[in-house]
């Protein structure tokens, strides 16, 4: 399983080819044309794990701000709302939306993300542009875990949060 908190933009596992681009592109700016290609290509082809017959279950939480923030411009962030909803349909994934007024949470501390496996123990890791850390510590897991818990009982249910994802699409196609 892989739980995602994220209130900058939509986690990797989520992102269509030209928001990945428009995310690196900004991020990167001083990056060649091939190696915003190859990170794309990298960021995209982890997703092929969600169509393996043993895929892991995902659970992600997005800020809202995030379905607001048009990386690449008013058409790509449609088609990216879109992918949302349609991965949000899918069996092995729950997403939920944090409202901008939802204060009371562990979440803005930053992105989180805990993975866990079948056959060895859970993962707690965070990244940026150019840093990251990720451990096995029981302790810090443990925490992670609850502070993601607590993050995802705040968030909007993932009907509610499939709704709203909605509306800002279509708001954005007007």
């Amino acid at each position: 399983m892989i739980n995602d908190w994220d209130d900058r933009l939509v986690p990797g596992l989520l992102q269509t080819p030209d928001y990945a681009r428009a995310v690196m592109r900004a991020g990167l700016p001083r990056a060649s044309d091939e190696e915003i290609a190859d990170a794309v290509e990298t960021r995209v082809n982890r997703q092929s794990a969600f169509t393996k017959p043993n895929r892991p279950l995902g659970w992600f939480v997005l800020g809202q701000s995030v379905l607001h923030r048009p990386f690449g411009g008013r058409e790509i962030m449609r088609d990216q709302l879109i992918k949302i909803e349609e991965s949000a349909g899918q069996p092995h994934f729950t997403i939920q939306v944090m409202r901008l007024s939802t204060v009371d949470h562990p979440g803005s501390k930053g992105p989180l993300r805990v993975m866990e496996f079948p056959d060895n123990s859970p993962i707690w890791c965070t990244e940026g542009s150019s840093s990251g850390r990720m451990t096995e510590s029981k302790d810090e897991v443990a925490s992670a875990i609850a502070d993601f818990n607590l993050i995802r009982a705040c968030a909007l249910s993932p009907g509610e949060s499939v709704k709203l994802i909605g509306k800002v699409r279509e708001a954005r196609h007007e």
